[in-house]
């Protein structure tokens, strides 16, 4: 919605309400309230999902880049992409944003540390 969360949040509530069932609504909801840094209002509703037992109909997918060669992957997962090579990658991606978070954490206020930290992980 363009920046206006309370919007956003109410064209989705109300969404939500005439098709309870529709994963794109409760998805659209959770994209609103991360992008403003919301994470439990986010997480919550993800809950609520669970809790319908509502499941997102196509999950997304992903690609990445590994020696040259672009691969795409998805929830579902493929007996031909090459798991253990993405593991490999994605611990190196998370060693190395440890490494920028110390560094980072050296030149900013201790109470500034927690939120970029959080913010990393969503």
């Amino acid at each position: 919605m363009h920046g206006n969360i309370e919007l956003g949040e109410k064209v989705a509530h109300h969404l939500i309400d005439l098709e309870p069932h529709n994963h794109a609504f409760y998805m659209n909801l959770c994209d609103i309230y991360a992008k403003a840094g919301m994470f439990e209002d986010a997480q919550r509703t993800r809950s609520l999902m669970k809790e319908r037992g509502i499941k997102k109909e196509f999950p997304g997918c992903s690609m990445i880049e590994i020696n040259g060669v672009v691969n795409e992957f998805s929830a579902g997962g493929s007996s031909e992409f090459p798991m253990e090579e993405l593991v490999l990658v994605l611990n190196k991606l998370s060693n190395e944003m440890k490494m920028s978070i110390v560094h980072i954490s050296r030149s900013i206020p201790s109470n500034n540390v927690s939120e970029i930290c959080t913010s990393l992980y969503y």
